[in-house]
């Protein structure tokens, strides 16, 4: 959770993370199925700033599936990629429970440099409920209960 994609630092983590998924499905003998990214996608400072969101969901969009040839995609065509807004993150209504999606223009950049399709993506609500091949997963659920 917190997958900051203001901050540069994040995508070599990222990075990092995302390969070592791969790899172990790999070893494992099967492809990676899912990766779920859970909000605040932004650092406190950028959570009414769009366009920190769009300029951070492009550059992800375009390290996980390129749509270039020079650089390998990092997932495949049938891994699926859940997106689930944090308590901060840009939605349509942040005062009550579930959160919706992030708002449709966070959603369309993910696609503007990137071979992903639409298919693999899917933006939530939190908590959101989903099922993967055989599995159903409980709620997953971000939300900051501090005062």
């Amino acid at each position: 959770s917190d997958v900051h994609l203001d901050d540069p630092r994040t995508f070599t983590r990222l990075r990092i993370t995302v390969m070592g998924a791969v790899d172990q499905a790999r070893y494992q003998g099967q492809s990676l199925a899912a990766i779920i990214m859970m909000g605040n996608f932004v650092t406190p400072e950028q959570a009414t700033n769009v366009q920190a969101y769009i300029d951070g969901f492009t550059r992800l969009g375009e390290m996980l599936c390129p749509r270039n040839q020079e650089t390998l995609p990092l997932i495949n065509k049938k891994c699926k990629l859940i997106i689930v807004p944090g308590p901060t993150d840009l939605t349509s209504c942040r005062e009550v429970l579930p959160y919706p999606p992030l708002i449709r223009p966070i959603q369309e950049a993910i696609f503007s440099r990137s071979a992903l399709s639409r298919s693999q993506i899917y933006f939530t609500s939190n908590p959101t409920r989903f099922a993967l091949l055989v599995l159903s997963f409980p709620y997953l659920f971000t939300h900051d209960c501090t005062p």
